[in-house]
C-alpha cells in the first residue's frame, strides 16, 4: 500500500508539472516555424497491447508498467516535384529516422489506465536539395522564397512532444467475446522548447485526440479495431495561401498536416497454451479530414512481429513492415524493437522458474530438475523417467504408461502381455499361459491345450472320436456293441446274438472265440491222412471261423498257415502243409469270407513248437493249422488250431 501511495503521489506531481509545460509550450510556439510530428508510429501505451494498435484491455488495479520502443524508418519523407506522383520523386527530405518512445502507465480500479510518454529523436537526416531543382526555381534551400514549395531539411538529436493519456474500459473483459473501451491522448509541444527548428519532431501547438477501441476475444486469438481522430491547431490549406506569403502552418511540400481521422486493425494470437508468446499482425494509418484519403495526406503502414511476456512481468518484442501508401511519414520500411515491464500483480514478488520447465519454483516440487512433459504427472515439476514404475526407463519402454507384467515372457519391451500365448484367455485365468489353448470345445476355459481330449493315447488330430476313448485299432473310437450284451464287437464271438461275458458274448459256449488274446479255436482241424482233404467233422469249426471273420470286418487280413512235424521227406511235408492251408482258405471263401482278406502259406516242419520231438503227442503238437492276423490290428493275435494226436499221419 505504501508503494501504491508513493506511485500515485508521483503521478499527481507529474500531472501538475504537465499543466505548467502546457502553458510554456503554448507561449513558445507563437513565433515558431511550421512544425509537425513526422513519425506516424506511436506505440500503444501498455505492454499487453499490440505495437501501434491499442487493445481494449486495461492494466489492472494499481499495476505499474513501463516500456521503451526504438524504431528505424527509411525514407519516411520524400520530395515529389509533382505532389502525389511517385514517378516524380526527386530526393529524400528525411532518409533515415531513428526514434525512441519511452512511456509509463498505471492501472486504477480495473477500469482505467493512465499513461505518460516522451518521444526521443535520435537521428533524423536527409539528402541535400539537388542543385538542379534550386537553379530551376522549383525549391529554395531555406523554404522561404516566394512562389516556391517549402522544404525543411531535418537534422540531429532532439526530444519530442510530451504526451499524457488515459484509457477507460466500458464493457467486457478478456473472458468475454466482446470488449469496448475509449482512450485519449493530449500532446504538449515540448519539442519546440528545445529547438524551434525541429520541423519534424513535434507539433506546432497543443494537440490531441481520442479513439474508440473494439475487441473480439476467441481463445488465444484477439482481434482489435481502433477508430478515432487527432486534432491540431491552425489548419490552413497550403494551396489556399497567397504565393508571396510563404507557407502556412503545418504545411509541408503542398500537403496539409491538419486534423486527421486515425484507424488501426490488429490481430494477435498466443502461439503456445502455457507461454505468452504472441504473433501480431496489424495495419494502421490516418488521413486528413479536409482531403479524405488523398495520397499525400494518407500514410498507411503494415506491421508484423512477435512479443513475449515472461511470468516476471518483463516483455520483449520485435517487428517491422512496409509503408503501404506513400503518405506523409509513411516509410519504405520500418523496423523496431521494444522492452517493457508490467507488475504481474500489485506488489507481487517476481515468480522464478529455476529449471525452466514452465512451473514456478513455489509450485515446483523439483525446482532444480525440469519436468519431462510427456502427459504423465506434468503439473508437479518433477521428471518421471519411469512413468509406469515397471523398472524400464521410458526411453526404452514401448508402453511407458502401462507397467510390464514381469512373467518371463517378453519382459524387455516394457509392455504388459496379458495373454502371452494369444489364445484369448488372459494369463490371470490361464493355467497354461505359455501354451495356447486348442479351441475344440473341450475344457477350453482353463487355457491349457488338450492334445488327447479323451485320454485314450491317440492325439486328437488322429482320433476320429476325440471326446470318446477308443483303441488305436478303431482310430480312437470306442468299439461298438451291436447286440448290446456289454461285450464290445471286437471281443464278441457272437456279434449279432446277445450273450454273456463268460461265453465271450455268446449265449452258450462256442468252439471259436475272440478274447483279449486273439482268435482262439477250441477244436482241431482234421484232414485225411497224408492228404489235404478236410474231414467233415471239422466243417462246423470252420463254419464258425467263417462267421467270425464275416462279423468282424476289422480283421482285414488273415493268413492260413499249415505246419507239419519233422518225420518224412521235407519236400513232401512242405507240399502237404501248403495244400492243407489252401484247402482251409477255399472252405472259408466258399462260406462267405472275402478272398482278399485271406492268404494260404505252408511252412512244413520249419516252425516247430516242440524241437527234437520224440513222442506221438510231441509230433502232433507240431502238426497244426494256424490263423495269423496280418496288419495293424494289434489288439487281436493269432492262435493255432489246437492239434491233437488224432492228426498224426500214419
Amino acid at each position: 500500500m505504501k508503494r501504491t501511495k508513493t506511485r500515485a503521489s508521483a503521478l499527481r506531481r507529474l500531472i501538475s508539472s504537465l499543466a505548467v509545460l502546457c502553458l510554456v509550450g503554448g507561449a513558445s510556439v507563437a513565433g515558431a516555424q511550421p512544425s509537425v510530428q513526422l513519425n506516424r508510429f506511436n506505440p500503444a501505451a501498455q505492454t499487453n497491447d499490440g505495437f501501434a494498435v491499442s487493445s481494449a484491455e486495461v492494466q489492472g488495479d494499481m499495476r505499474f508498467g513501463a516500456q521503451f520502443y526504438i524504431d528505424y524508418a527509411n525514407d519516411p519523407l520524400v520530395y515529389e516535384v509533382t505532389p502525389g506522383s511517385a514517378s516524380s520523386e526527386a530526393f529524400s527530405v528525411v532518409e533515415h529516422q531513428l526514434t525512441g518512445n519511452l512511456n509509463a502507465s498505471l492501472g486504477i480500479r480495473d477500469r482505467l489506465t493512465v499513461s505518460i510518454g516522451l518521444p526521443i529523436n535520435f537521428l533524423e537526416n536527409g539528402e541535400n536539395i539537388p542543385a538542379s531543382l534550386q537553379s530551376a526555381g522549383v525549391v529554395d534551400g531555406d523554404g522561404t522564397a516566394p512562389g516556391t514549395i517549402p522544404v525543411y531539411l531535418a537534422d540531429g538529436f532532439t526530444l519530442g512532444d510530451l504526451w499524457v493519456g488515459a484509457r477507460v474500459r466500458l464493457f467486457g473483459t478478456t473472458d468475454d467475446i466482446f470488449m469496448l473501451s475509449v482512450q485519449g491522448r493530449l500532446v504538449i509541444p515540448t519539442a519546440n522548447l528545445f529547438d524551434s527548428n525541429q520541423h519534424y519532431a513535434g507539433e506546432r501547438g497543443i494537440a490531441g485526440g481520442a479513439q474508440v477501441i473494439a475487441q473480439l476475444n476467441f481463445g488465444r486469438f484477439r482481434l482489435t479495431a481502433n477508430l478515432g481522430a487527432h486534432l491540431r491547431p491552425d489548419n490552413a490549406d497550403c494551396r489556399d495561401l497567397p504565393g508571396t506569403s510563404g507557407p502556412g502552418a503545418n504545411c509541408f511540400y503542398g500537403a496539409r498536416q491538419g486534423d486527421e481521422f486515425t484507424y488501426g486493425l490488429g490481430g494477435t494470437v498466443r502461439l503456445m497454451e502455457d507461454t505468452d508468446l504472441r504473433a501480431i499482425l496489424e495495419v494502421h494509418g490516418r488521413t486528413t479530414f479536409q482531403n479524405f484519403f488523398d495520397r499525400t495526406e494518407t500514410p498507411l503502414e503494415l506491421l508484423a512481429g512477435l512479443k513475449y511476456t515472461h511470468s516476471s512481468g518483463l516483455t520483449a518484442g520485435i517487428g517491422g513492415g512496409p509503408g503501404l501508401v506513400r503518405g506523409f511519414g509513411s516509410p519504405d520500411v520500418r523496423v523496431f524493437a521494444m522492452v517493457g515491464y508490467t507488475e504481474p500483480t500489485a506488489g507481487a514478488v517476481v515468480r522464478i522458474d529455476t529449471d525452466g520447465d514452465g512451473i514456478y519454483d513455489n509450485e515446483d516440487e523439483c525446482p532444480n530438475d525440469p519436468e519431462d512433459v510427456d502427459g504423465f504427472e506434468d503439473s508437479n515439476g518433477c521428471p518421471d523417467p519411469d512413468n509406469d514404475s515397471d523398472g524400464i526407463l521410458d526411453t526404452d519402454d514401448q508402453c511407458p504408461m502401462e507397467p510390464e507384467d514381469t512373467d518371463g515372457f517378453e519382459d524387455e519391451n516394457g509392455c504388459p502381455d496379458p495373454d502371452n500365448d494369444n489364445d484369448g484367455i488372459l494369463d490371470a485365468n490361464d493355467q497354461c499361459p505359455m501354451d495356447a489353448e486348442d479351441m475344440d470345445s473341450f475344457e477350453d476355459e482353463n487355457g491349457c491345450p488338450d492334445p488327447d481330449n479323451d485320454g485314450d493315447g491317440i492325439v486328437d488330430t488322429a482320433d476320429r472320436c476325440p471326446l470318446e476313448p477308443g483303441p488305436s485299432a478303431n482310430q480312437g473310437c470306442p468299439w461298438p456293441d451291436t447286440d448290446g450284451d456289454t461285450v464290445v464287437d471286437p471281443l464278441d464271438s457272437c456279434i449279432n446274438t446277445p450273450g454273456t461275458v463268460e461265453y465271450h458274448g455268446c449265449p452258450e459256449p462256442t468252439d471259436v472265440v475272440i478274447g483279449e488274446g486273439g482268435i482262439e479255436i477250441m477244436q482241431t482241424v482234421y484232414f485225411r491222412t497224408n492228404r489235404d482233404v478236410i474231414e467233415s467233422r471239422s466243417f462246423a469249426l470252420l463254419d464258425n471261423v467263417a462267421r467270425l471273420l464275416i462279423e468282424h470286418p476289422e480283421v482285414q487280413h488273415v493268413r492260413v498257415e499249415g505246419h507239419t512235424d519233422t518225420r518224412g521227406r521235407l519236400a513232401n511235408n512242405m507240399r502237404l502243409s501248403q495244400a492243407r492251408a489252401e484247402s482251409v482258405m477255399r472252405y472259408l471263401v466258399e462260406h462267405g469270407v472275402d478272398a482278399g482278406r485271406l492268404e494260404a502259406q505252408g511252412y512244413g516242419p520249419t516252425r516247430l513248437i516242440v524241437e527234437n520231438a520224440r513222442t506221438p503227442d510231441e509230433h502232433a503238437r507240431n502238426r497244426r493249422v494256424v490263423f495269423t492276423i496280418i496288419g495293424a490290428n494289434g489288439d487281436i493275435r493269432s492262435e493255432d488250431s489246437g492239434p491233437s494226436a488224432d492228426t498224426i499221419d500214419r
